[in-house]
């Protein structure tokens, strides 16, 4: 077992969650917004939108006035929906701390049992948690010097 919370999803998140800071003025941003406010690299950000826009979870649009936005509201928007685009969980089950298949094969690593809890309750946030926590907060893109 493996905790899943890789830099590529954390990226992801920090997009998506800087669009949810717009939502109330419904503004589009372009990559090279984003990824100043989020301290990004600029292809990165672009990237991560398209990405995010073929999951149906931003819409993006060329042309003046154009960007991204959210494609429903931030409190309908899971960040397990986003996770499932951008984590790598193919084989997390067969992952353990004594090495490739040695869980499975009788007992359990001493680590086992602790790593599925955390597996658990770490898929239970993301499933629990929307965007809408960034509505709120305090928004660091006011923070950027």
């Amino acid at each position: 077992m493996s905790f899943r919370y890789g830099k590529t999803l954390a990226s992801a998140i920090s997009v998506a969650s800087f669009l949810a800071e717009r939502w109330s003025d419904r503004s589009r941003a372009n990559s090279a917004e984003v990824a100043a406010a989020r301290r990004i690299s600029q292809p990165l950000a672009a990237r991560l939108l398209v990405h995010l826009s073929q999951a149906g979870i931003v819409t993006g649009t060329t042309g003046p006035g154009g960007g991204y936005a959210l494609a429903k509201a931030p409190s309908e928007i899971q960040l397990s929906e986003i996770a499932a685009h951008f984590q790598d969980s193919a084989g997390m089950e067969d992952r353990c701390a004594y090495g490739p298949g040695y869980c499975g094969t009788g007992n359990p690593c001493p680590l086992h049992y602790t790593l599925v809890r955390l597996n658990q309750s770490f898929t239970e946030f993301l499933e629990e948690t929307t965007l809408e926590v960034f509505r709120d907060a305090p928004h660091l893109s006011d923070q950027v010097a």
